[in-house]
C-alpha cells in the first residue's frame, strides 16, 4: 500500500520459503475491493504512507491476513510491476500525501 493505492503479486511457490526458491511463480493479482480496502484502512489506522500487507489465499479463494509491514522490501514486486511502486511513492511525495492516480 502507498497513501491510498494498494499494489498486489500472487506468489505460488512449493518451498517453505518463496525468497530463496528457484520455482516460485509471480503473477499480477487484482485485489477484491473489500481486501483492497482494508489493506488501506490498516496503513492508515497505523499511520503509515507504505506498508506491505501479506496474506495466505487458500484454493477456494479464503484470504487469511499475516502481517502489515512498515518496512516492506518492495525492490522485488516493484521491478516485477515495471516501478509502478516506485511511481507512486514518488506521487505521494510530490502531491503531499494526497491522493494521486
Amino acid at each position: 500500500v502507498v497513501g491510498e493505492r494498494a499494489f498486489a503479486e500472487a506468489i505460488t511457490c512449493a518451498d517453505t520459503d518463496y525468497r530463496t526458491s528457484r520455482t516460485a511463480r509471480y503473477r499480477y493479482l487484482d485485489l477484491p475491493a473489500p481486501i483492497a480496502d482494508g489493506c488501506v484502512r490498516v496503513t492508515q489506522k497505523l499511520g503509515l504512507p507504505l506498508a506491505g500487507v501479506d496474506f495466505k489465499l487458500t484454493p477456494e479463494g479464503q484470504w487469511f491476513f499475516l502481517e502489515a509491514n512498515s518496512m516492506p522490501c518492495y525492490e522485488g514486486y516493484d521491478k516485477r510491476s515495471g516501478g509502478a511502486i516506485s511511481k507512486a511513492i514518488v506521487d505521494w511525495l510530490s502531491y503531499g500525501g494526497q491522493r494521486c492516480t
